[in-house]
């Protein structure tokens, strides 16, 4: 995630800076909920049937939730839903199930903070293994703007485990789904999930969606003023949805999104789920996020930065962030090792913008780079800073790309591409990527030669010795 700032409303749960990129900052819970008790089950798959009112702001939801033991002696499990839902029911077939909403408990979840805890107990004890299906039934309102990017109105209903409107068990869970949508006729549904059909009787619409690629989320933008651009190519489909873009620029970015798909394709491998692209400019402020195939920025930011100068790379840039995280989702979010996310999402969106527009501009986003990195007081080393801290999108996203300019120019295009696509490879789906296995993969790729590049630019707070040469690519 990456936030895309200068928006109007200030919440107490980011920490917003007014950048020219997107920022994506969440302040971490004091007590997050223990992941030693997630660890003891997990959720497969989900089957949510959910109606939406736009103009009430509320949701009508069915969940049916397949769960697997993860150790033995299982009796009960903890949801987390949206703090202003009511549930109206839990049940395990035909057994109703006792449900406890835990209003004042202190558990929170790190990106869902109006998500509180409901436990459930289990018709059975659980060995390790066993499955079972827990269905609840629940709605209301949301009535606020979430994180700046989840709310429900006529105008724009969008919904991610940021609102917890689904429940969720615990962050960092990947599951499938079916997905049914209930709409009133003129609203448009897009998720992360495929199509599988749409039905009209003249006062509601119904969307159908499966997701058979493991995901963390459950991702939904609904909209009566949407535009739509499709584009297909041999191997390929992609959608815009757009509100106040000219249609030709749109045209241009859906066909530089495919370019930069397959320019990464080429450098890094192929992204989960490929073949698809979903990209929508939502009409909102707050920030971006992706969830493969789909990712979402926010109107206000593009139309800001297509107005200024170098505004086209600057908003293809923003996007192809987003887009970068379809490859580069590999470490914890929650540790300091999420820089190895954002730094290289940034990077590849610079390197790809580079390819697109010339070297020029990229030099100018890089100097910038360099004038706030030389400019940071108190800065911490970035293997001990989080993303959340007072320093962190600067040393994560901007020291971050010039840490991976830099060893661009040291090592060059070829050594550097080949040594992440290897990397990519290896923690694709394998372990997560952390700062300590990255440290020896590149040591191992270069024979040691890495090993005090990233001593001082990763674990010293080395601020002014940035290397960059600005000329480079021309």
């Amino acid at each position: 995630m990456k936030l895309l700032i200068k928006s109007a409303v200030f919440f107490a749960f980011f920490l917003c800076s007014i950048r020219t990129s997107y920022r994506a900052t969440a302040q971490v819970p004091r007590d997050n909920f223990s992941n030693e008790e997630a660890s003891w089950y997990e959720v497969t798959n989900y089957d949510v049937s959910c109606e939406i009112s736009p103009v009430r702001r509320s949701l009508a939801v069915t969940a049916l939730l397949t769960l697997r033991a993860l150790h033995n002696d299982v009796t009960s499990v903890r949801v987390f839903l949206h703090k202003e839902f009511t549930v109206k029911s839990a049940s395990s077939g035909k057994q109703a199930l006792k449900f406890t909403p835990l209003g004042q408990s202190r558990d929170k979840l790190f990106f869902s903070p109006t998500g509180i805890p409901l436990d459930i107990e289990l018709p059975q004890r659980l060995n390790k293994g066993d499955r079972t299906g827990i269905q609840l039934a629940y709605g209301g309102e949301i009535s606020s703007v979430i994180n700046e990017v989840n709310l429900v109105s006529e105008p724009l209903t969008e919904l991610a485990l940021y609102s917890s409107w689904f429940p969720l068990v615990h962050e960092g869970a990947h599951f499938t789904y079916s997905l049914k949508i209930t709409l009133p006729v003129g609203f448009i549904c897009i998720t992360d999930g495929e199509p599988l059909q749409k039905t009209d009787d003249g006062i509601k619409t119904v969307y159908i969606f499966r997701r058979d690629q493991p995901g963390m989320d459950i991702p939904i933008v609904v909209s009566n003023s949407l535009k739509v651009k499709r584009l297909e190519v041999p191997g390929f489909r992609a959608e815009m949805y757009y509100r106040n873009l000219e249609d030709a620029l749109a045209g241009e970015f859906i066909q530089k999104f495919i370019d930069g798909y397959r320019l990464l394709e080429q450098k890094v491998g192929g992204a989960v789920g490929t073949g698809r692209l979903v990209f929508v400019v939502s009409p909102r402020s707050g920030w971006g996020y992706s969830r493969v195939p789909l990712f979402v920025v926010p109107e206000v930011y593009m139309l800001k930065v297509l107005s200024e100068a170098d505004g086209k790379m600057e908003s293809m840039h923003g996007c192809l962030h987003e887009m970068g995280h379809f490859w580069w989702r590999l470490a914890s979010s929650a540790t300091s090792d999420d820089w190895i996310n954002e730094s290289l999402a940034e990077f590849f969106s610079l390197y790809t913008c580079e390819q697109f527009f010339g070297r020029e501009p990229v030099n100018r986003v890089l100097g910038r780079y360099v004038d706030r990195v030389k400019r940071l007081k108190d800065a911490k080393p970035i293997v001990e800073t989080l993303r959340t801290d007072k320093n962190g999108d600067v040393l994560y996203y901007e020291k971050g790309a010039l840490i991976w300019e830099m060893l661009r120019q040291k090592l060059g295009d070829q050594k550097l591409f080949d040594a992440l696509r290897r990397y990519y490879s290896a923690h694709r789906s394998g372990p997560p990527a952390t700062t300590q296995n990255l440290i020896e993969a590149f040591s191992a790729e270069t024979k040691g030669d890495t090993n005090a590049f990233f001593q001082e630019f990763l674990k010293t707070n080395s601020l002014t010795n940035l290397r960059i040469e600005l000329g480079v690519g021309k």
